[in-house]
């Protein structure tokens, strides 16, 4: 959701089904900026990092791309990593 000529818009960015580690429903959503840009990252399965990120030139959000990850801290970390590379074009 953000805040465009004085009204509240929203996008949907990605879904998931996952049910969190403890079928709590918690996905990990992460929401990040840098400049310009912004993108989203949450998990999709223990072993998958969904993607997506924002188009500054005229604030569409892209198709939602799937990163495997090894199911552990570091491995998510690494994913979000990625995800990071691919909003800053890098």
């Amino acid at each position: 959701m953000a805040r465009e000529d004085a009204a509240w818009a929203t996008d949907v960015v990605g879904e998931t089904a996952y049910a969190g580690p403890e079928g709590d429903g918690n996905a990990f959503l992460e929401l990040h900026t840098a400049g310009s840009r912004a993108w989203a990252d949450w998990r999709l399965a223990a072993d998958r990092i969904g993607t997506s990120r924002r188009d500054p030139a005229n604030g569409s959000w892209s198709p939602a791309d799937e990163i495997p990850c090894e199911n552990s801290a570091d491995g998510r970390r690494l994913a979000r990593w990625e995800a990071k590379k691919r909003a800053l074009g890098r």
